[in-house]
C-alpha cells in the first residue's frame, strides 16, 4: 500500500488460461494480454483492444463512444467489427477529422494499423502491457504495483515444452521490465 502511494496505485488483474484457446506454440502472449484487456475493461482480442488504447490515450474514447451511441450502438461490438463499422468509421472522422478523407479510408487505416494477429512478439506484448498499466494509474508517468493471477496455469501449459518456455521467457521479460511493480500468481 504505500509503495502504491508512491508509485501509481495498486492494480490486478486475474482470470483463467484456456488450453483450448491457444494453438500448439502460437497466442500465450495473447492468451495472458486477453486476461489483462478484460480486467481493464478492453475488449479481449488485441486489435480491437490496441485501437481502444490509442482512443484512450489520445482522449478521443469518450467523444467516439458517445457518438456510436447516439446512433443507439455499442462502441465495444462496433470494435470487434471495426473494419467494417461504419458506425465506428464515421464517428472517428467526427472526434479527428485528420484521421482520414472517408469513412472507407478509415477502415483500410484501421485494418493496416490494427490487423488481426495469432501471436506477438515478447516486445510487443511488454509495450502493451505498459499502456494498460498505465492507463490504470492514479499517477501520470508512473505504473501502479500490479498483482497478475493467472488461474489453471499447469492446465495451459500441459506437457508442451514450448508453451513452458513461453511461459517462463513471458515471465523473466515483465520481471526485468517492471521489476517488484510486478508480481505473477500462477495456480495449477
Amino acid at each position: 500500500s504505500t509503495i502504491g502511494k508512491r508509485e501509481g496505485g495498486l492494480w490486478s488483474a486475474a482470470g483463467t488460461l484456456n488450453a483450448g484457446a491457444v494453438q500448439k506454440d502460437k497466442g500465450v502472449r495473447l492468451a495472458m494480454l486477453g486476461i489483462l484487456f478484460r480486467s481493464a475493461g478492453l475488449p479481449d482480442q488485441y486489435a480491437p483492444a490496441r485501437l481502444m488504447i490509442w482512443l484512450k490515450q489520445n482522449g478521443y474514447y469518450e467523444q467516439v463512444k458517445a457518438r456510436v451511441e447516439q446512433q443507439e450502438r455499442d462502441l465495444s461490438k462496433e470494435l470487434l467489427n471495426m473494419y467494417v463499422s461504419p458506425v465506428l468509421a464515421e464517428s472517428l472522422l467526427a472526434v479527428y477529422p485528420q484521421f482520414a478523407n472517408s469513412p472507407a479510408e478509415v477502415r483500410s487505416l484501421l485494418k493496416v494499423q490494427y490487423p488481426n494477429r495469432e501471436d506477438i512478439s515478447d516486445e510487443e506484448l511488454l509495450l502493451t502491457m505498459e499502456d494498460v498499466l498505465a492507463l490504470q494509474s492514479t499517477t501520470p508517468g508512473k505504473l501502479p504495483c500490479t498483482l497478475l493471477v493467472f488461474d489453471e496455469l499447469q492446465q495451459f501449459i500441459a506437457e508442451d515444452p514450448m508453451r513452458t518456455l513461453q511461459v517462463q521467457t513471458i515471465v523473466e521479460a515483465c520481471s526485468s521490465r517492471f521489476g517488484s511493480k510486478l508480481l505473477f500468481v500462477a495456480t495449477g
